[in-house]
């Protein structure tokens, strides 16, 4: 056998040497072969040119392709001597540095270009401190002078280069002055609600147990300390990947699979003859070992007192593990929202059992489901499942749940991570609410507006739903167990916590906005929907800090949502017409989010008059008598915010009669007198519209903020200046709005009668701009809201019964840019 391994081998090397006698290129061959390849690639590139000259002429084309073979030619120079470079790097410190590079990015979380300057900064003081210490293990006295100065000075700046990168990481960061506030910024607030705190203590004594399937491996009070013992349920159909290895080691951890999944939950109730509603909250995806559910306690507590019965429901072993290996559940957030369901089911038979301490205690007609995070989808998901009668994705599995769930409560939600039947998930009928902090570094995007935007009403339903966009909150303070820390160290550590408020009132905002909510919906406290509407008729309640707010009330006709077709010239409501004049932007488009788009398209609308004060930029809609359903009683509304999009004067200027002739001719014949908004007919008279239209309009500088500066400043603002001291030193936008009816008159008043557009908020989630992930700022629609009826005083004359116009005019900022949507008006407010 040896002899015959030998002649193979023998063979090999015979093949070997013959190839590079007779095979390998000489250096002529190599040259030319060098210089053929370099020609052609060069008549490839010159052909390819060469067809475009026809269309651009022969010079041009030659120019911009040698220009390119040039260039080519320089980087591939930098990109071989580059790797030459690395190749001279000796072996083990080659295989140190590549090992190094996942290291870094997975123990820091860093996916962006700057954690490959951590890391080169990690091995440059790293190295030059483990070469200083090489040198003191030679022979110190025979060191050279200079080389003794040089180890003990890399020995010092790389000590000193760790600690100090240790010091930066473990420093929580520095303050970040709030934002101006626009909202505030008027001169006339809407009076504070004259009623108890609904974030303050209630009158119960508050008792507290927990159930469980007693099934836990981790947990004693779902176990042998739990009060009541509920059946396991039977969530294959749910999590098929509850499999292999990590499925394995998942069961191993918890002791049951997804054959058997517990219904697991602590409760806080008040201890009182009832029958008192019923609250489950359910949080998101945190480490499964570090128990997510006690972190509501300060729900159940505050809900306790005030007469609700409040389970914090517990999906830990739902959650991402140590155990993931090499994956773990994904996609279960159906599973998440139908033990909810399944929750619900053992409360009805509590409430129903003689024996049981919730016999007849539970209000089963008003139920109420709150979620944080990835709970905070589930939610929705447990509310379209309640009235479906199968599972979207598998009919063999039947649904028969049918509750009464009320209102639905988001808390810093993601948003399509289960989509059933690859759709969005579709609400209808049920109260909403969301709650998103600004500087939220984990759901970093505003994600709760997509499901916000698919929340229907149908005709009769009592109820709304609302948003609230809170600056300098971040997702884990709103459950005590998470806290500051979005992510763990040291990945966390990159973050400027310094700029968060404190977790006492991030809670506090969330105490008051749930309670009050759940006491407008399931108690039908109609005093608190103003403050969803308008926050800042809770300002006595509310910590100081930027809040942004969407509303919708089912009983709102829309004159224009933008989702009706692609015609600019046409709104929403049958038989509109749209008309624009002096725009410098003027577009529909979908909206878009940091993470994806809201699910619905808006108007933008940008104004320039810096260079020309002759200019009038407005948008006006105009609809037909009888349309539309108005009164006194009546609530105009709409979405706005400011973006951050620029403009510049329009190109092109029509005289002032071509405007008029335009305008009439884009008007039918019967209304051309009352409709083309921008025209002297809508304000009664000629000199009406010379002063300023007081006798209907009143005066457009009554409501405007305190707090305005000059148009050099607003300059300034809109240079694109990357913080928000800049943001502070701009000026908040400002318009006119009026409302025309059918006879001709109108009604005027500045956007500051209710406030003026909140500047963009420009989020510094990290320490070093170039450190973060996140965008630094989205677009976040404000409700704006204008009751008719502080109007109609002032305006006896006015028809508010058949308005048929309204005009935006961009006649008190000289420029900006808006984003728009949602125009119409509420009835039965």
């Amino acid at each position: 056998m040896k002899p015959f391994t030998k002649r193979v081998n023998s063979g090999f090397k015979s093949l070997k040497t013959w190839g590079k006698e007779n095979l390998s290129p000489g250096k002529k061959t190599l040259a030319g072969a060098t210089l053929a390849v370099f020609a052609g690639f060069s008549v490839t590139a010159l052909a390819s040119g060469f067809a475009q000259a026809s269309a651009i002429g022969l010079v041009p084309v030659l120019v911009m392709t040698v220009s390119l073979l040039a260039i080519s030619f320089l980087a591939a120079l930098l990109a071989i001597s580059l790797l030459e470079l690395l190749a001279r790097i000796p072996f083990w410190m080659a295989v140190a540095l590549v090992t190094g590079i996942p290291g870094i990015m997975i123990f820091f979380h860093l996916t962006t270009p700057g954690s490959l300057l951590v890391f080169a900064i990690v091995a440059f003081f790293c190295a030059l401190i483990g070469g200083s210490l090489q040198q003191f293990r030679k022979k110190w006295p025979d060191l050279k002078n200079f080389h003794k100065m040089l180890a003990i000075s890399s020995l010092i700046i790389g000590v000193s280069g760790i600690a100090g990168g240790l010091t930066w990481l473990l420093h929580p960061g520095k303050p970040v002055e709030m934002p101006r506030n626009a909202a505030m910024s008027v001169k006339h607030l809407p009076p504070v609600l004259d009623m108890k705190h609904p974030g303050e203590p209630g009158p119960y004594t508050v008792g507290y147990l927990s159930y469980g399937s007693g099934i836990d491996n981790r947990r004693k009070e779902f176990g042998p300390e739990a009060a009541l013992i509920t059946q396991p349920v039977d969530g294959s159909s749910f999590l098929d990947a509850w499999s292999g290895f990590s499925g394995k080691m998942r069961t191993r951890y918890f002791g049951f699979d997804q054959e058997k999944l517990p219904l697991n939950a602590q409760v806080w109730y008040p201890e009182g003859e009832g029958p008192f509603p019923l609250v489950l909250i359910v949080h998101g995806n945190h480490l499964a070992q570090n128990y997510s559910d006690p972190g509501y306690a300060y729900l159940g507590e505050l809900l306790g007192s005030r007469g609700y019965i409040m389970a914090s429901v517990d999906q830990n072993f739902l959650n991402g593990t140590y155990t993931d290996i090499p994956k773990g559940l994904g996609n279960e957030n159906d599973a998440r929202g139908w033990l909810l369901l399944k929750h619900l089911e053992a409360w009805q038979g509590w409430n129903e059992q003689e024996d049981s301490p919730f016999f007849r205690k539970v209000d089963m007609d008003r139920i109420a489901l709150i979620g944080h995070s990835r709970g905070g989808e589930a939610v929705g998901h447990a509310a379209l499942f309640n009235r479906l009668p199968y599972y979207p994705d598998n009919a063999n599995e039947q649904f028969d749940f049918n509750f009464n769930i009320r209102s639905i409560i988001a808390i810093a939600p993601c948003d399509g991570q289960y989509q059933p039947a690859r759709t969005r998930t579709p609400l209808t009928d049920v109260n909403y609410l969301v709650l998103q902090g600004a500087h939220d570094a984990d759901v970093s995007s505003y994600q709760g507006m997509r499901q916000f935007n698919r929340v229907s009403f149908s005709a009769g339903f009592d109820g709304f739903s609302a948003g609230v966009y809170i600056w300098g909150a971040n997702h884990g303070q709103f459950n005590s167990v998470w806290g500051r820390t979005d992510f763990s160290s040291p990945h966390i550590n990159f973050y400027n916590l310094h700029q968060l408020m404190s977790e006492e009132k991030q809670q506090t905002i969330a105490k008051t906005y749930i309670s009050a909510f759940l006491d407008a919906t399931l108690r039908n406290d109609m005093a608190l929907r103003k403050m969803f509407a308008d926050h800042r008729y809770a300002r006595h309640w509310l910590p100081e800090t930027v809040y942004i707010t969407q509303f919708e009330h089912p009983g709102t006709e829309y004159v224009c949502t933008f989702m009706e077709d692609l015609d600019l010239s046409t709104a929403t409501l049958d038989q509109s017409l749209v008309h624009a004049a002096d725009l410098s932007i003027w577009r529909e488009q979908t909206l878009s989010l940091n993470w994806g788009d809201y699910g619905t398209r808006a108007l933008f609308l940008g104004w320039n008059t810096t260079e020309n004060n002759t200019l009038m930029p407005a948008y006006h809609i105009s609809w037909p008598a009888e349309a539309l359903n108005t009164g006194k009683q009546s609530v105009l509304v709409f979405s706005l915010a400011k973006s951050s999009a620029k403009t510049a004067p329009p190109v092109q200027h029509r005289s002032e009669n071509e405007d008029q002739e335009t305008e009439q001719e884009s008007v039918p014949e019967e209304k051309s007198d009352q409709a083309a908004a921008g025209t002297t007919t809508l304000m009664g008279s000629n000199d009406q519209a010379a002063a300023g239209a007081t006798t209907l309009m009143g005066s457009k500088d009554q409501e405007t903020p305190e707090a305005t500066v000059s148009e050099e400043t607003d300059e300034a603002g809109q240079a694109g200046q990357e913080d928000n001291a800049a943001a502070e030193t701009a000026e908040f936008i400002d318009f006119t709005i009026r409302l025309v009816d059918i006879a001709g008159y109108a009604v005027e008043f500045p956007l500051s009668t209710f406030a003026p557009v909140q500047p963009t908020l420009k989020r510094k989630f990290t320490k070093l701009s170039f450190l973060q992930v996140p965008a630094e700022s989205e677009i976040i629609l404000q409700t704006f809201i204008f009751p008719l009826e502080q109007f109609a005083c002032d305006h006896p004359e006015f028809d508010f019964e058949n308005i048929n116009c309204i005009s935006f005019i961009f006649d008190i900022t000289n420029e900006g840019v808006v984003v728009v949507n949602d125009i119409g008006f509420i009835n039965g407010w």
